[in-house]
């Protein structure tokens, strides 16, 4: 299936987020991150939860294009798990935490 222009874009500037994320990780752990670098953080942050969260409801996006943005967030956590690996499994629980309200707010 070919992907519409409105989704394509909505790929491509999610990969730039997720490109600005990945940027920032290694700053951050260096602790060589400034305010700036934290309000850029979240606005990237934001955008791309934003956009990863059109494939959670119909919202128009045709199955390939949801599948792609899936692999773009897949690949943001990846990278962030590499720059900051919890043991004790704490990043898992806050993956749990949110799953559950998502869930929680769809069944509202």
């Amino acid at each position: 299936m070919t992907l519409t222009l409105l989704e394509k874009t909505l790929i491509d500037n999610a990969r730039a987020h997720q490109a600005a994320l990945a940027n920032y990780y290694p700053k951050y752990q260096a602790r060589q991150s400034e305010g700036d670098d934290h309000t850029e953080y979240l606005k990237h942050s934001g955008a791309l939860t934003d956009l990863v969260s059109l494939t959670h409801h119909d919202s128009g996006l045709s199955a390939v294009a949801a599948e792609l943005l899936r692999e773009v967030e897949a690949q943001d956590i990846a990278v962030f798990k590499l720059h900051f690996p919890v043991g004790s499994g704490t990043t898992e629980s806050i993956d749990e935490q949110a799953s559950t309200q998502i869930i929680l707010k769809d069944d509202l």
